[in-house]
């Protein structure tokens, strides 16, 4: 039997082909790793944002339902109550300041409000997280006072919380 020749040898080949594979497989993994971790982040960030509106649109309800009851509130002349969710009363963990503005109604016998959502605890924010429009009737079916017969929304109008 001839002696093997070492030129032709190929006991260190499988050696070679183990480490390429070790190595790409790594390479995979840390691209695997860095798309979950940016889901991870975009998934917090949306669960946060969502929280925001979720309790902007919460306090804007209990802001209209404060409103309807109050004679005069949001009328023409008449005062319009900030109502604060703030500290133990926040919502979704989120303080969240609701103000009002009387605006014209088209009727008489009606209070046109608008509402606005401010996020933290502010006497005014602009446009807002939310902006809603509601008239309040104050006259039953048979014409007789009643006030806050009905509340109807004009308009819900809710801007991306993330600024």
């Amino acid at each position: 039997m001839a002696p093997r020749d070492p030129s032709h040898d190929e006991t260190g080949a499988v050696l070679i082909l183990a480490l390429v594979f070790v190595v790409i497989i790594a390479f995979m993994l840390v691209a695997l790793l860095d798309l979950t971790g940016n889901d991870l982040l975009n998934s917090l960030n949306l669960h946060n944002q969502r929280s925001v509106e979720y309790a902007a649109d919460g306090s804007v309800d209990a802001a209209i339902e404060v409103v309807r009851y109050q004679a005069g509130a949001g009328g023409l002349g008449g005062s319009c109550p900030v109502t604060s969710f703030t500290g133990a009363n926040n919502l979704n963990g989120v303080d969240i300041t609701v103000t009002c503005s009387a605006l014209t109604p088209t009727q008489s016998a009606t209070r046109l409000v608008q509402f606005t959502a401010c996020p933290g605890i502010a006497s005014s924010c602009g446009s807002g997280l939310l902006q809603a429009v509601v008239t309040y009737t104050d006259f039953d079916t048979s014409n007789a006072p009643s006030v806050g017969y009905s509340a109807s929304i004009n308009s819900w109008l809710v801007s991306s919380a993330a600024r």
